[in-house]
């Protein structure tokens, strides 16, 4: 699959608050919130993570460009680097192939 066609799910181990147009994530496990690991998306992050779940990569980078008034070279490779951050830090996971043709996405 191509990997711009990749659709993403959050994680259910987090709690987030959208404050004043950003987004505050907390980790959550065994019902303790983990103050260490505490994420805040600034307006771009917030949108993006808005869009994760239900758009492929390259739909959200087309709506980030479309609403933020930004060059797309720059854009779409900070967009993958954003994502694999959240990958990272376990925040979202790449769905199976099989999870979106069921309409899991």
């Amino acid at each position: 699959m191509e990997r711009r066609a990749l659709r993403f799910e959050k994680s259910d181990d987090l709690v987030t608050r959208k404050i004043a147009g950003e987004t505050v994530i907390v980790m959550v496990r065994a019902h303790v919130a983990e103050l260490d690991y505490v994420y805040t998306l600034d307006a771009v992050g917030t949108r993006i993570w808005e869009l994760l779940e239900d758009h492929s990569i390259e739909q959200i980078t087309e709506s980030i460009r479309d609403e933020f008034e930004v060059g797309a070279a720059p854009l779409g490779s900070d967009i993958l680097e954003f994502i694999a951050t959240l990958q990272e830090g376990g925040l979202i996971r790449a769905m199976e192939a099989e999870d979106q043709r069921d309409g899991n996405a």
